[in-house]
């Protein structure tokens, strides 16, 4: 399978080119405001609440606070469903002293302990790189590769994931955690990132917030299967996009921190943490746009004969299956008796050298490589395999 990545003109995208390099994207850098976006609703559940309630003043020692906690539920089930969000903005202050007066002095306390607990249980944003499915849309080309100035690489998958690069692999990331279970703590990044493809849909479907929040709180009693049902559901949740968006024909790999609970707090990855290297023998091509500039061209060329050069010099040594595909360079040109794209491959690095269209093997190596052909290395030789 193919998937192509658009990349504006710029000294960063030849960058990337270079190093193998894909940075994964925050929620709020993309151009969705909702996306990555999870929307949960919390019902009228009285015995639910009552027990977030008391989770978040459990280690206060304050006389009255079991009727506290439940009038205060009578009123909050009355105001449900509410979101999410809406329950993290709930005047919960304001509630307290209208319940019980004497409460006044610790009242802004008691509802920072409610909305400190449901903010460490919201499900954070997962961090992302986007993909397509489609090479040859004019708006992708204008909105994501600064209007046909830039390019577009071509990805193929491996077993339906893109991999890290062995030589070059982020494996954890550290933090020192004041509030977590201990003072510096560690999650795995995985080595391979499965494509995710993004659905579309006009309307919106909440889940259920109460899922996201402990055990004490939900009362769910999950069987292995029930559990990894929720977990698709939620998944399936956050690859979910307006339809208007449907156009991009997306495909991502993701990556989330894991656990906030864990840590105590929400974590953020800084920017350095968030590249990630991918194995360079699954970028097999790219095309350039058709208002890229001649002098832009000749770069891009240069760069991807280097990647090649480098690859060969790596390739087998690591121990383990690696396969090599041939490199296919694509040059999109506007066509002048429609308004559409034709695409078309202009030359093919091999492990060897380099094709031109006037070469009579060329138009077999580029069949073959629509196929999925490689030459797949051990560190004791190569043999020849087909990768759909």
């Amino acid at each position: 399978m193919l998937y192509y990545r658009y990349r504006p003109s710029g000294e960063l995208a030849l960058k990337e080119l270079l190093y193998d390099e894909i940075f994964l994207a925050s929620a709020a850098e993309c151009n969705d405001p909702y996306d990555g976006m999870a929307f949960l609703e919390l019902g009228p559940d009285y015995e639910k609440w009552y027990r977030l309630i008391q989770l978040a003043w459990d280690e206060l020692d304050l006389p009255g606070k079991d009727e506290l906690a439940a009038t205060l539920t009578d009123h909050i089930t009355t105001k449900c469903p509410i979101s999410y969000t809406d329950a993290l903005a709930f005047d919960f202050e304001q509630r307290i002293v209208e319940s019980a007066v004497q409460f006044l002095p610790v009242a802004p306390m008691l509802a920072q302990r409610i909305r400190s607990l449901l903010e460490l249980y919201k499900p954070c944003p997962p961090y992302f790189a986007s993909f397509s499915l489609n090479k040859d849309h004019p708006l992708m080309w204008s909105h994501y590769a600064s209007m046909h100035q830039g390019h577009c690489l071509i990805f193929r998958d491996l077993v339906g994931k893109l991999r890290q690069c062995p030589r070059r692999m982020r494996s954890t990331i550290r933090r020192g955690t004041k509030k977590g279970l201990a003072p510096n703590m560690s999650y795995g990044v995985p080595q391979e990132f499965p494509f995710q493809e993004i659905s579309y849909a006009d309307n919106t479907e909440s889940l259920d917030g109460f899922t996201f929040l402990p055990q004490t709180v939900s009362l769910m009693k999950l069987s292995e299967p029930e559990r990894l049902e929720l977990n698709k559901t939620q998944s399936r949740h956050l690859l979910t996009k307006h339809e208007a968006w449907s156009y991009e024909d997306e495909v991502r790999v993701s990556f989330s921190p894991g656990a906030s609970w864990l840590f105590g707090e929400h974590l953020e990855l800084t920017p350095l943490e968030r590249l990630i290297h991918f194995q360079p023998t699954q970028l097999v091509g790219i095309v350039m746009g058709a208002r890229m500039t001649q002098s832009n061209q000749a770069r891009i060329r240069e760069i991807c004969k280097a990647r090649m050069d480098r690859i060969m010099k790596d390739i087998g040594k690591q121990g383990v299956e690696e396969p090599l595909f041939d490199f296919v360079i694509f040059q999109a040109n506007l066509l002048s008796d429609r308004r559409d794209l034709e695409i078309k491959p202009v030359e093919i690095l091999t492990g060897s050298g380099s094709l031109s269209p006037d070469d009579e093997r060329f138009s077999e190596l580029v069949e073959q490589w629509q196929r999925g052909s490689a030459l797949v290395f051990d560190g004791k030789g190569a043999s020849k395999r087909y990768f759909d």
